[in-house]
């Protein structure tokens, strides 16, 4: 789902695509890091910068609703 986004944004960033909590296959980040959230992670995404702020640079949230505004 991610794949269009994630080879635009590789030609600026180094793109890690981490797998959810438990499924144990991403990589160890190293720090400072930018992170992205879609829809579903987004309650994890903001909980990481208020547990350890040193650890991530920039956070992303995007948030969908299928809700006319």
């Amino acid at each position: 789902a991610w794949g269009a986004q994630i080879d635009a944004l590789a030609t600026a960033f180094e793109i890690v695509a981490p797998d959810m909590a438990g499924h144990g296959q991403s990589p160890r980040l190293s720090p400072p890091v930018h992170l992205a959230a879609y829809t579903d992670t987004v309650a994890s995404a903001m909980a990481a910068p208020a547990r350890r702020p040193f650890k991530v640079s920039r956070l992303v949230v995007i948030v969908v609703s299928s809700q006319r505004i």
